[in-house]
């Protein structure tokens, strides 16, 4: 694959998945091998982890977004810097719904082969996050 299908293949996962929320999608997009790396050590595997993870967001920010604001590609990998947005009202994480509006910058590295997403490794600012819903960040 080459660099313009690698970008067009995470745009793709970032406009039906990310933002529309069609998670059916998810299977078309990432490979059974998939590994997402995430703040604090998260690790989250296969289609069906991402599903997971995609389902405790949309819990929390059922109107929740990612837009993206930058992409770059070089060879296999893909790096996007995108907006979350959304309303927390449901339970997120253990924090109750508090009825705010985010706007948190995430910073995602994807690696592509076969035409599928294999492997991710993402940045946010949960500080960011944590002062907009007006919550103290988890000690520990």
């Amino acid at each position: 694959m080459g660099i313009e299908e690698n970008k067009a293949i995470v745009r793709r996962f970032a406009e039906e998945v990310l933002q529309k929320h069609d998670l059916s999608v998810i299977d078309k997009i990432i490979s059974e091998d998939y590994v997402f790396h995430g703040p604090g050590g998260q690790e989250i595997k296969g289609p069906e982890g991402f599903r997971q993870l995609a389902t405790i967001s949309l819990a929390g920010f059922p109107d929740g977004s990612y837009i993206i604001d930058d992409m770059v590609a070089e060879g296999d990998t893909v790096a996007v810097r995108y907006t979350r947005t959304g309303t927390h009202t449901g339970e997120y994480h253990g924090i109750p719904p508090t009825g705010k509006q985010i706007s948190v910058p995430v910073a995602l590295f994807y690696r592509l082969a076969g035409s599928k997403i294999i492997e991710a490794l993402g940045y946010s600012d949960s500080l960011v996050l944590f002062q907009q819903l007006g919550v103290s960040p988890p000690v520990g």
